[in-house]
């Protein structure tokens, strides 16, 4: 972790960004006793994954913007009030592999990954050759993307 406030020295949960993009959280109450290996939680995924120490310094930054550490904290208490068993269970771990974490987005809920519909201002009639202009439609949740962020 490139900040100077190191957080394996503070008690403090940290908030960074991994690879400039997804939030992750550090929480010392819940880290392993083997030094080689912390565990991360990923907010945009929402999961818990066992990543090497030394390699994380590297990728991983201090959020910096206030809502976005905010934003983290609160999802992660939501997280952990559901999933406290996981934690506990990948603290007393022993030996560990790199877990990767889940893609950042999943497909969107309201429109299942189709967000754009077209629908025709003129419909065709017998002998009509164009259907004139069409009109199209985005979805209102990913606004015409097809996938939103997996966050709780």
């Amino acid at each position: 972790m490139t900040d100077s406030a190191n957080p394996q020295v503070s008690q403090e949960i940290w908030v960074g960004l991994w690879h400039g993009k997804r939030h992750v959280v550090f929480d010392p109450s819940i880290q392993p006793e083997n030094s080689e290996f912390m565990l991360l939680y990923f907010v945009e995924g929402h999961s818990l994954c066992a990543r090497k120490r030394v390699a994380e310094r590297n990728i991983v930054t201090t959020v910096r913007n206030p809502y976005d550490r905010e934003f983290a904290l609160e999802q992660y208490g939501r997280w952990c009030s559901t999933n406290a068993s996981i934690a506990a269970k990948k603290k007393v771990h022993q030996e560990f592999e790199v877990e990767n974490p889940p893609p950042y987005r999943k497909k969107c809920p309201q429109c299942d990954g189709q967000p754009n519909w077209i629908d025709t201002a003129k419909k065709p009639t017998y002998g009509v050759m164009s259907e004139g202009p069409n009109i199209v439609e985005h979805c209102q949740s990913c606004n015409g993307l097809g996938f939103v962020n997996d966050v709780l």
